[in-house]
């Protein structure tokens, strides 16, 4: 067997370390599911886990989605995952304690979000990013980001989410060149309370936020920023296609207008837009 796909089963318990046996899988998907009435939770137990991602070395993708692994210590399990991962994530799962950062260095690793686990902690690290990470995302977290360093360091980025983050530092004004990510298309830096009033910004305007070129959706919503305008630096439009949004994320709605105002209690606030 390569490919487990457990979704929507109603099963309750403890995922059994049976499923550790399954040294050939390639994909492993398990998810609870949400219902009206209560949330239906699977355990997912430290050994358990351990044990997984010693024995799984083919695994390319794993993806956990609201299962009970409060009990799970993310660097006593995770330090020796296998490196042809592609795919890691661990979404809404109670995950607790310091995510290790040898996690962000797999040669393999394509896409890793670990949303909504909200006593996650950690750091990003400070050298030989992985080259392959496309799509990172971190919300609902408390991973310190240095969001500077990050735009100079994961060139390779095509879709960043950090809304609801914890940034090193104060929180900074908004005025970062956003090009050095030159592969991005979907950014999303909502619901962090980034403050300041940012000038109106145009071509000859030394304060501006600079976009990628292929930039085609950027959430700033539910921060509390004034007069907030986006410049492109070129003319020339992208022809790429807009990005399809991830299953799990559900928050990138792309408008047909470059930018979309909302008054709330006399701050404007940018919407979730989708850039021309």
């Amino acid at each position: 067997m390569t490919y487990l796909l457990l979704l929507g089963t109603n099963f309750t318990g403890k995922v059994p370390v049976e499923l550790s046996h399954l040294s050939k899988l390639v994909v492993f998907f398990v998810s609870s599911i949400d219902t009206d009435i209560k949330l239906v939770e699977l355990k997912l137990e430290q050994y358990v886990f351990k044990r997984m991602l010693q024995n799984l070395t083919n695994l390319k993708e794993l993806i956990l989605f609201k299962l009970d692994m409060v009990d799970v210590e993310p660097i006593g399990s995770l330090m020796n995952i296998s490196s042809s991962l592609e795919q890691l994530y661990i979404l809404s799962c109670q995950l607790r304690g310091n995510f290790p950062e040898n996690i962000f260095r797999l040669p393999n690793l394509r896409e890793l979000n670990l949303d909504y686990n909200f006593d996650l902690v950690g750091s990003l690290p400070t050298f030989n990013w992985s080259s392959s990470l496309t799509q990172l995302s971190l919300s609902g977290t408390k991973i310190s980001i240095d969001l500077q360093y990050l735009m100079k360091s994961a060139k390779s980025l095509e879709i960043l989410s950090l809304s609801n983050c914890s940034f090193q530092g104060s929180y900074p004004q908004l005025t970062i060149n956003l090009t050095q990510l030159s592969q991005l298309t979907i950014l999303d830096l909502s619901d962090n309370s980034f403050v300041g009033q940012l000038p109106e910004i145009d071509s000859t305007n030394s304060s501006q936020i600079l976009v990628p070129l292929n930039l085609t959706v950027l959430s700033l919503s539910a921060n509390s920023m004034e007069k907030l305008r986006v410049f492109r630096p070129s003319l020339q439009h992208s022809s790429r296609p807009s990005p399809t949004p991830s299953a799990f994320s559900g928050r990138f709605f792309p408008l047909e207008q470059s930018t979309n105002w909302r008054d709330t209690n006399s701050v404007l606030q940018f919407e979730y837009a989708r850039i021309p």
